[in-house]
């Protein structure tokens, strides 16, 4: 992996009614930081639902732990990164399954649906480190149909924006999301 030109970093409040000041600021930085480049419109754009669904995420399952956001510019894109010491993932899949991180090696190289919408459909893969890499497709007639949408609606949206996302668990009890955007 190529390595970040520029850094920025946010510790997210504690009161959730203080995020949409966050996020103002966090998108201001993002156009300083691409002021002169042609992609700025499409990353912003992008960013700011990835940056919303990420600290909804994070207000929503992290408990009191604190929620780090950082952006990395790269020469190919930008990657949006959150990492929280809350509680480790957990997927309820469409048909009943729960898998809970970090998992067994029994779900290594395993693809799992994870959630749908009228339109789309998205997948896990599992990947040989235990990392969990989401991916977005199209809903084809014989995917599980369901009226409703489920628990992992922002994970949808989050992945059919971007051009990578993936979760992992680190050793020392993160929770991370890298949401990676290219400039194309």
């Amino acid at each position: 992996m190529d390595t970040a030109i520029q850094q920025l970093r946010f510790e997210l409040p504690s009161d959730p009614a203080r995020f949409n000041a966050l996020l103002d600021q966090i998108l201001v930085d993002i156009d300083r930081s691409l002021a002169d480049s042609p992609h700025a419109p499409n990353i912003r754009k992008k960013s700011r639902w990835i940056i919303t669904e990420l600290i909804t995420n994070g207000y929503k399952h992290s408990g009191e732990a604190a929620i780090i956001i950082r952006i990395e510019f790269h020469p190919h894109g930008v990657h949006i990164i959150k990492e929280d010491t809350g509680s480790p993932l957990k997927l309820f899949l469409s048909d009943g399954e729960v898998i809970c991180w970090p998992v067994g090696e029994q779900h290594y190289n395993r693809v799992i649906n994870i959630s749908h919408d009228p339109l789309n459909v998205l997948d896990g893969h599992i990947e040989p480190e235990g990392d969990v890499r989401f991916v977005v497709r199209e809903k084809q007639p014989t995917d599980h149909d369901a009226t409703k949408v489920n628990e992992h609606f922002g994970l949808i949206i989050i992945a059919s924006l971007c051009n990578s996302f993936t979760y992992r668990f680190s050793n020392d009890g993160k929770n991370i999301f890298t949401s990676i955007i290219h400039f194309d």
